[in-house]
């Protein structure tokens, strides 16, 4: 292990020093040749990393070397606590970004972690989820032992707001749980479901605007998270439909792409899946807001499917 006379502390944006765990600092590399950067790679370096990459790119381990030696000290100390993955990629790189989103960051931390042949594990980090907006009904817990629940997919805030205080007042007993979906960030903070009680086998329903956009959400929802059986909430799709009527669904105000909503439709009745397509090709849309606190009583009485 080649170290340098007067050890420095490796310092990323002026860290404070307890920040930092390479504390004594290996050789600067001006003052090291190929020669001994190999000696480095194959007995400086704790053992689990793996050293083959870089052994055969030495000029990469001349660039990725401070950050690996952060990473050779932290897993050889075995991390006692287990950090958020930007927070440990701060920690490591200086960015923390570097590792969930390296293409907006300064440095591609995963790239090392994958020559050196580690896993977040190894370094103690963990990915976790953006959170959605949520309720539950009063009587989630107690249905735990049951063999399945009902969560309802809401695209939009007021849909929400309207749903959740129903949900809430027990007014919709039939749904155990409302999300908000925020339109198009559900493909992303879903995953955080699995930190809010729900279960692979509980039965999933969506329910967004009537329009192109609305469609291509939920397929890429479902094709997404295929492992959750996701389907359209028919009943209110329906229910909107036949109170708004397709001759009153308005003109969509920009430009939207569906790459297929035959497959939407297919949940739906003959008539219904029609008034669907009409509505999708003729540039129309109906916003689901056209369901209110006053539509409570009647969506109790239809459920949702």
């Amino acid at each position: 292990m080649i170290r340098a006379k007067n050890p420095q502390v490796i310092s990323f944006y002026q860290l404070d020093e307890k920040y930092l765990i390479n504390s004594t600092a290996f050789a600067p590399i001006s003052l090291l040749s190929d020669k001994q950067l190999y000696l480095e790679l194959t007995t400086g370096l704790f053992h689990r990393l793996g050293n083959n990459y870089y052994l055969q790119h030495l000029q990469e381990y001349k660039e990725h070397r401070p950050y690996i030696l952060r990473i050779s000290d932290l897993v050889s100390s075995r991390p006692a606590e287990t950090l958020t993955a930007n927070e440990r990629a701060f920690e490591l790189f200086g960015d923390e970004k570097a590792l969930t989103s390296p293409e907006h960051a300064a440095f591609d931390g995963n790239a090392v972690l994958k020559n050196l042949e580690l896993t977040l594990e190894d370094i103690g980090a963990e990915i976790v989820y953006e959170p959605f907006v949520y309720t539950r009904s009063k009587m989630f817990d107690t249905r735990d032992i049951t063999p399945v629940r009902t969560i309802l997919i809401v695209e939009n805030k007021d849909t929400y707001w309207t749903l959740k205080n129903a949900v809430l007042h027990s007014d919709l007993d039939y749904i155990d749980m409302v999300i908000y979906g925020e339109g198009k960030a559900i493909l992303s903070t879903f995953r955080y479901i699995e930190e809010v009680g729900g279960r692979v086998n509980d039965r999933y329903f969506y329910f967004g605007d009537l329009d192109r956009e609305g469609i291509e959400i939920f397929n890429l929802f479902r094709k997404k998270y295929s492992e959750y059986e996701i389907v359209p909430a028919v009943k209110y799709y329906e229910y909107m439909i036949n109170k708004v009527g397709v001759e009153n669904a308005k003109a969509i105000r920009t430009h939207q792409k569906v790459k297929d909503y035959s497959s939407f439709i297919g949940y739906f009745s003959d008539t219904t899946g029609h008034n669907i397509k009409t509505i999708v090709e003729n540039n129309l849309y109906i916003p689901q807001e056209a369901i209110n606190k006053t539509d409570i009583k009647e969506l109790r009485v239809i459920g949702l499917q």
